[in-house]
């Protein structure tokens, strides 16, 4: 199993990734997905029992087509992470997307300390990717099944080496600046 790392640009990023991945890990790839739209699920929220299933339904057929795992926002962040070791232990491979959202393109935000501080203890080779296009394919204000034809890239680095002992701070953004070397020269 490996960590890969990559910027983000739209909810089609982890199909794009899963798709350039050698058959072998495709399978086997565990993208982290935010918990923005399951609140309740995961315990962020108190609403009405019928919003709570609608999210537990919702949740399960990410979790079932897609292999994701829960980022919590606000709340079960240690739980997450150790459910992040759990699937590697188990032989899976784990895609992050450290921004913790959509960026637009030319742009990189800062990586959250958490990518930092699970590529430390996780002890995988880290494999930093970018993406590019991915946000006119399925752009941001469309619905998630309304893609338009155009062209998305990613482009896969050399392995990371991370220092056990490292600041998690410090990793993220040694990740950072791994990511943003395989982009073209226009993005900051």
């Amino acid at each position: 199993p490996l960590l890969l790392v990559c910027n983000h640009r739209s909810h089609a990023d982890a199909c794009l990734v899963k798709a350039c991945v050698p058959r072998r890990l495709r399978a086997r790839l565990a993208p982290g997905m935010t918990t923005r739209w399951e609140r309740a699920f995961f315990g962020e929220q108190t609403v009405t029992f019928r919003r709570f299933v609608h999210e537990w339904i919702e949740s399960r057929m990410i979790q079932l087509l897609f292999n994701a795992w829960p980022i919590p926002r606000t709340a079960g962040f240690r739980l997450s992470l150790l459910y992040a070791g759990e699937l590697a232990d188990a032989g899976f491979s784990i895609l992050l997307f450290p921004e913790g959202r959509h960026v637009p393109a030319g742009v990189m935000s800062c990586f959250r300390e958490g990518t930092g501080a699970l590529a430390r203890e996780l002890t995988l080779p880290v494999v930093p990717a970018y993406l590019e296009g991915s946000e006119q394919v399925l752009r941001e204000d469309e619905p998630w099944f309304r893609f338009h034809f155009g062209r998305a890239r990613v482009v896969f680095g050399e392995p990371v080496e991370i220092q056990p002992n490292a600041d998690a701070a410090d990793v993220a953004r040694q990740l950072q600046r791994a990511v943003q070397a395989l982009a073209p020269s226009t993005v900051q």
